[in-house]
């Protein structure tokens, strides 16, 4: 398992790929054929919604996209079974939206980033589809889901782009879940699938990926979600110091020099997936004799622009 940050997170747990049948004729959204390569699930991180502030999540897996002759209606969806460690799922969880998107291999940090929407989809975006959900909570195979949610569009005939090297489709999916409640989700079964209304090619659910989900955490000293413990987090600190509780890590409600030895005990710490665990915020690394130097000129500086 790796946790990956560039302003989102991306947590991929790899498996090896399971074969599929693809190649019957026309489809829309179907499993990629199996490669000599892992499959995986990402998580993309965008933190809080501004409106309802629940944190915002995507999951994404690599699919096929097949052209097709025929109008017809293109499938998608998951179900999400019940937490191993709470017997349940909070109420706050939703899978929100659907879409399917191009991610292209950047050469230069090996890691996948999202390049373009599908052009066909761009118009005629999925739309939640509550019959399907039905659907898939009813089909051979089907996991016992706590909530799920399914999303159709319907698509004239159209001829699939050739992606050029490194880049991939996926299919994403858009889950909202309140802060409080991100902890709980930790190996969560999830089931993805994705098919038509074609007879030659049903929704079916994908075999190969990771079967459960878990949303990870921030650590409290990482202050601008960016994913990691660093000097920005400590700018941030400086801030609010003696204002208002911008930089409390310690959970006091207040930012002070107490928070610094959290943030300095640690810094360089990336976040885990899961709960934190118990004292985090005694647990880090210890920071290079320069940046302890720096960190302390820092506090010093803004203690002395408090006290004037």
């Amino acid at each position: 398992m790796r946790i990956l940050f560039c302003r989102k997170l991306r947590l991929a747990t790899a498996l090896a790929a399971v074969l599929v049948p693809h190649g019957l004729g026309r489809a829309c959204v179907m499993p990629t054929p199996p490669k000599p390569v892992e499959k995986e699930i990402e998580i993309e991180d965008f933190g809080p919604d501004s409106v309802d502030g629940k944190h915002q999540y995507r999951v994404s897996i690599d699919v096929n996209l097949f052209g097709h002759g025929d109008t017809l209606t293109c499938q998608c969806g998951a179900l999400l079974g019940a937490s191993p460690t709470t017997g349940g799922l909070p109420a706050s969880i939703q899978i929100t939206g659907a879409d399917l998107k191009v991610y292209g291999l950047n050469g230069s940090t090996g890691e996948y980033e999202y390049e373009y929407e599908v052009p066909e989809l761009e118009s005629e975006p999925f739309e939640m589809d509550d019959d399907l959900e039905n659907e898939l909570e009813g089909m051979d195979g089907a996991i016992e889901a706590e909530t799920g949610s399914a999303f159709s569009v319907d698509l004239d005939p159209f001829t699939t782009t050739v992606l050029g090297p490194g880049q991939t489709y996926r299919l994403t999916l858009d889950i909202k879940v309140a802060e409080e409640d991100i902890p709980s989700i930790v190996n969560v079964p999830i089931q993805f699938a994705a098919g038509s209304t074609s007879p030659l090619h049903p929704v079916q659910f994908f075999q190969g990926y990771h079967d459960t989900l878990t949303l990870a955490t921030l650590w409290p000293s990482d202050l601008d979600h960016d994913g990691d413990t660093d000097g920005d987090d400590l700018g941030k600190w400086s801030t609010g110091f003696g204002l208002n509780a911008s930089g409390d890590i310690d959970g006091d409600g207040v930012t002070d020099g107490g928070d610094f030895l959290a943030w300095q005990r640690q810094l360089g710490n990336s976040p885990v997936a899961g709960p934190l665990p118990s004292g985090a915020a005694a647990v880090g690394a210890v920071p290079e004799p320069a940046g302890l130097v720096l960190a302390l000129g820092l506090l010093a500086a803004s203690w002395g622009l408090r006290r004037k």
